[in-house]
């Protein structure tokens, strides 16, 4: 009798594990994404990573990795992109730095998290929950959606199985007012002379920040500054073709290093920066730029603002006076507050796991 109570409970739960199994993780509009059973949603740390290959599924969409150390995701009808720097964790969401990005490989599939990647590429998500735990992501374009995420799943339940759950809408992300907002600064490697160099002042205050070097550094400068963290390459000026220089450049500096430098800034030009970024580059687009006519007084009210605001924003700093208060400014900062960054780093509160 023991046996025989053992034997259908075993069935029973055999039976719930299969039913639960097949209902897919994932679905792109009406339809399930076909890869389920290899490469699902996943949840890691608090964070929902789905396989960036489901957006493949979209005609319009490309998924691409010029690099060993790039994936690009790109919606060709509206032009907006998620580049990633794969070993930084950083990445150019539609010309805008974003800290943190929640990105790994798994089996050679790469992974991305999905409400950062899915709102930068004008996708919307919904979220089913069900009672045994599972949860199930419809990503969704905007095209008219027949069938509600609920009916979607309770129609891979078995025929007379009930399989109870509720369908939610994902959550605001939210800043953590404990965690220190993060400001990120850049400057280019200074004109011979310059009497307001933002490299200098920089060192000085020590503060961490990312250099855009010119085509004319060496290769010793190049592995100087990309130590530690991160540097970057200044856009060549008046050539037909910046991603072909910006190559000739990665050439020597990858004999040397075995890497590549992927940063650089953006030309201004929506045409040129998809080269760029079609070419492995990653161009970037600051929040805020110092130049000789910039206000220190309420620009630094501004960058603080975005920083509370957002948690992090990022910093151009030309080679001027008003670059020389900033600086002094920020380094006056309470350090729990406001932690000043190279592209390469990440406050310890935002440190994903690998």
């Amino acid at each position: 009798m023991k046996k025989l109570i053992l034997l259908i409970l075993t069935a029973a739960l055999c039976a719930s594990m299969v039913s639960a199994a097949e209902i897919p993780s994932l679905f792109h509009n009406d339809d399930a994404w076909y890869k389920d059973g290899v490469s699902p949603m996943i949840e890691r740390d608090g964070r929902r990573y789905i396989p960036a290959d489901i957006f493949t599924m979209f005609d319009y969409m490309s998924v691409t990795t010029p690099t060993g150390n790039n994936l690009l995701i790109h919606n060709t009808d509206t032009g907006s992109y998620v580049s990633i720097l794969f070993l930084e964790r950083s990445a150019l969401i539609n010309g805008t730095v974003h800290e943190n990005i929640g990105v790994f490989r798994d089996g050679g599939v790469y992974y991305v998290e999905s409400d950062t990647v899915c709102e930068g590429l004008g996708f919307t998500t919904r979220l089913y929950i069900r009672d045994d735990g599972g949860i199930s992501m419809q990503i969704c374009d905007g095209d008219v959606i027949s069938t509600s995420l609920t009916q979607l799943v309770q129609s891979y339940l078995p025929a007379g199985e009930n399989n109870p759950g509720y369908e939610e809408e994902p959550p605001e992300p939210g800043q953590n007012p404990s965690q220190a907002s993060v400001i990120y600064l850049f400057c280019a490697e200074p004109y011979s002379g310059s009497e307001f160099a933002a490299q200098k002042i920089l060192d000085e205050n020590k503060l961490e920040y990312t250099m855009f070097l010119n085509g004319d550094s060496e290769v010793s400068e190049l592995i100087r500054h990309s130590v530690g963290g991160i540097c970057g390459l200044s856009l060549p000026e008046n050539t037909a073709d910046p991603a072909a220089e910006l190559d000739e450049i990665n050439r020597k500096f990858s004999a040397v290093t075995r890497k590549r430098i992927c940063l650089t800034v953006s030309s201004g030009d929506d045409g040129t920066d998809e080269k760029l970024r079609k070419a492995g580059y990653c161009p970037v687009n600051p929040d805020f730029e110092i130049n000789g006519g910039s206000d220190p007084d309420s620009i630094a009210g501004r960058i603080l603002a975005l920083a509370d605001a957002r948690g992090w924003c990022t910093v151009w700093l030309d080679d001027c006076w008003s670059t020389t208060e900033i600086v002094r400014y920020l380094s006056t900062l309470d350090e729990t507050e406001y932690i000043m960054a190279n592209f390469g780093q990440t406050a310890p509160e935002h440190t994903a796991d690998e």
